[in-house]
């Protein structure tokens, strides 16, 4: 089983070329032509550049392969960003509600102090 199938992919054009190995796995080789290949340059390509090409197996792409080894950590670093969010959010509230009482009698004792200065001061004192 073999075959060539040539694509324009956006960019460029490309040939993607199937053939089955020894052992039964399809293998694939990819070629990049650039502009629109003509007769001349798809002549070359089967004559000469094909039977060169190295045809790697197909198969599952690398990622997929990655995602399937851990399937229980599936989303566990959403769950651990929420986590340390709302961990975060709880602190903030608890020094918010405690500062402000804080900022408050700190406010509050500086303004007593400075009144009281400036009472001694009109008495001349």
């Amino acid at each position: 089983m073999g075959g060539t199938t040539i694509f324009f992919d956006g960019q460029f054009w490309t040939a993607i070329a199937e053939r089955e190995g020894d052992d039964g796995v399809l293998r694939l080789a990819r070629h990049v032509f650039g502009p629109e290949p003509g007769t001349p340059e798809l002549l070359h390509y089967y004559l000469d550049v094909l039977g060169e090409s190295r045809f790697l197996p197909g198969g599952e792409p690398p990622k997929a392969k990655a995602r399937d080894k851990r399937p229980d950590a599936r989303g566990s670093g959403r769950k651990a960003l929420d986590a340390y969010k709302a961990a975060r959010a709880a602190t903030a509230e608890a020094r918010k509600s405690h500062s402000s009482a804080e900022r408050r009698e700190a406010y509050r004792a500086r303004y007593e102090a400075a009144r009281e200065k400036r009472k001694l001061k009109k008495r001349g004192k």
